[in-house]
């Protein structure tokens, strides 16, 4: 179910909480886009980018950092925006930034294409914070996840599944992992 929302967002309609974040989005500015883990970053980007039917290419933090052949090479010219994600995954220090970093400058980066990066709120190095300061920065906070983000996800979830509508009772996901938090517990029920 989840990779089924991964592959296709753009079936699904976004909250209220996620429109704000597409709503400051441009293909044409490099972005960082902010937030808790789970505060629907990532399939907001997804959705937005696929929706617009603007080509992209997605990248993990762990695999421009671990690059064991040309990243560059997967990237041509028909590519309008590079997103790279799970930065949590990534230890917050300056020498592991700095892979990424040059592998972004040297083989991502181009005049006519836009880099965005998918950052946890928590995640934090000076010297990276300051070579990414002019990028614009969108931030989305998980605590606006409520009630009525629940209910609209589930119904999105119910779209996927075959069998009976499913509602959930959380009170409160957003002291927990926000969006996994509502896919998990769904998907426990169903299965």
């Amino acid at each position: 179910m989840r990779s089924e929302l991964w592959s296709r967002p753009e079936q699904y309609s976004l909250t209220e909480h996620q429109q704000g974040l597409i709503s400051s989005l441009s293909p044409e500015e490099d972005t960082r886009i902010v937030g808790d883990i789970g505060a629907g970053k990532t399939f907001a980007v997804r959705h937005f980018l696929r929706e617009k039917d603007i080509n992209f290419r997605y990248f993990t933090a762990s695999e421009l950092y671990r690059k064991n052949h040309n990243i560059g090479d997967e990237v041509d010219d028909t590519i309008d925006v590079v997103v790279v994600d799970n930065f949590d995954v990534i230890p917050e220090q300056r020498s592991y930034l700095e892979a990424i970093h040059e592998t972004v400058e040297l083989e991502l980066a181009a005049f006519d294409r836009s880099i965005w990066l998918i950052l946890p709120s928590w995640y934090q190095n000076d010297w990276f914070d300051t070579v990414i300061e002019n990028m614009l920065c969108i931030e989305l906070d998980r605590s606006q996840i409520n009630r009525l983000t629940i209910d609209h996800v589930v119904k999105n979830l119910n779209k996927l599944h075959d069998g009976r509508e499913v509602s959930l009772d959380l009170s409160a996901p957003s002291v927990a992992y926000g969006y996994h938090t509502i896919v998990q517990t769904f998907e426990e029920i169903v299965e």
